[in-house]
């Protein structure tokens, strides 16, 4: 059986936490919303630097390959 919640029951939870940031500790607030970001950019930076890692073995002139394309990539990543 399924359980829905009524609409006044989801207002009063997303109130409270509206209530909660607008009125609360910014510096809670800050936390809560900034470590999600912070943890995919921690995730993005160890992934690069094992790709790194993995290209340097492949030879210097690998490494330089991708350090010579590496600027266009945000680029196509974006457009796509």
């Amino acid at each position: 059986m399924e359980r829905i919640s009524s609409p006044a029951v989801v207002t009063s939870a997303t109130d409270a936490r509206r209530q909660m940031m607008l009125r609360g500790p910014i510096a809670g607030a800050l936390v809560r919303l900034a470590a999600p970001t912070v943890v995919v950019v921690t995730i993005q930076a160890l992934v690069g630097m094992t790709e790194t890692c993995f290209v340097g073995l492949l030879g210097t002139e690998a490494l330089a390959g991708v350090a010579l394309v590496f600027p266009g990539k945000p680029c196509v990543a974006r457009s796509a």
